[in-house]
């Protein structure tokens, strides 16, 4: 082979290895964007359900608080009720004993005027204040 012909042999060799190592990379490009796109399409996509799932978790979750809260609040209202009405139940105890009492002491006292043993009774009023003190 003579040197002319081997040298456009070499040209038109590499010119082919040039144009197929330009059409490769430029492939390979178009392969990375392609799949670069892609993935931030379905990254896009998952976070976007994603969201959604949590935007229903977080309602159902609201949804069952905002029950056991109304619960809560029914349970402690009747227990409040209850507790007003043992209230009162309890302070009816309290003025029949206070009453009884009230008699049993005016009792006593007629009882001690009868017999002549009744408590200690000061000559002046200052007296008392000082046995008080």
């Amino acid at each position: 082979m003579d040197p002319e012909t081997a040298t456009t042999v070499l040209m038109v060799l590499g010119s082919a290895f040039g144009v197929m190592f330009a059409t490769m990379t430029t492939l390979m490009v178009v392969s990375i964007r392609v799949q670069n796109r892609e993935s931030i399409k379905i990254r896009t996509e998952v976070s976007l359900q994603i969201e959604q799932a949590f935007d229903k978790l977080r309602a159902e979750f609201n949804e069952r608080l905002d029950s056991r809260f109304g619960e809560l609040m029914q349970v402690i209202e009747h227990n409040h009720q209850i507790s007003e009405l043992q209230h009162k139940a309890t302070q009816k105890r309290l003025d029949r004993l206070e009453a009884g009492f009230a008699d049993l002491s005016e009792r006593l006292a007629r009882i001690e005027g009868h017999l002549g043993i009744g408590p200690h009774q000061p000559a002046d009023p200052g007296e008392s204040d000082s046995d008080a003190a």
